[in-house]
């Protein structure tokens, strides 16, 4: 992976950041099993205008982005932050980093290279594995057969 290579990853921020979207995944994919199809849909019409308007907002400048000091309470941060947003993966079937990386930017000041590697290597086992593993134990997802895309 080339962020990877290019030094653009903070291993101990991915971690933190994959369980959270794990712990966050997992739960969020269970709730939205019992929801009817009619509110899901409601729900992710929110949470779009919701993320839009979010990432509309005007960019914060070097200068003004909050940066929380390394150590256990920044990963702690970090996983919480990740967690709200697999709890908003699991049942809208988004990827993470839609808000992953604007978090990291906005609320811990991390560098946009930075943040992008850091997502992507955080995402990439957990983002769909558990939601997944619920959707497919409650007969949702469709194996064989005809695909209604």
């Amino acid at each position: 992976m080339l962020y990877w290579r290019k030094g653009f990853v903070e291993r101990a921020a991915s971690v933190a950041c994959a369980l959270g979207i794990f712990l966050g995944g997992y739960f969020g994919s269970r709730a939205a099993i019992g929801l009817p199809p009619e509110t899901l849909k409601g729900l992710f019409g929110a949470f779009l205008f919701v993320t839009a308007a979010f990432l509309w907002r005007r960019p914060a400048t070097k200068e003004s982005r909050p940066v929380v000091p390394e150590g256990l309470a920044r990963l702690t941060l970090i996983s919480v932050l990740a967690c709200g947003v697999g709890l908003l993966s699991g049942p809208f079937g988004v990827a993470s980093g839609i808000l992953l990386v604007p978090l990291l930017v906005l609320v811990l000041g991390f560098e946009q290279r930075i943040a992008q590697g850091t997502s992507l290597v955080a995402l990439v086992p957990p983002t769909g594995l558990l939601a997944f593993l619920n959707y497919a134990n409650r007969a949702r997802a469709r194996w064989t057969g005809k695909w209604d895309c």
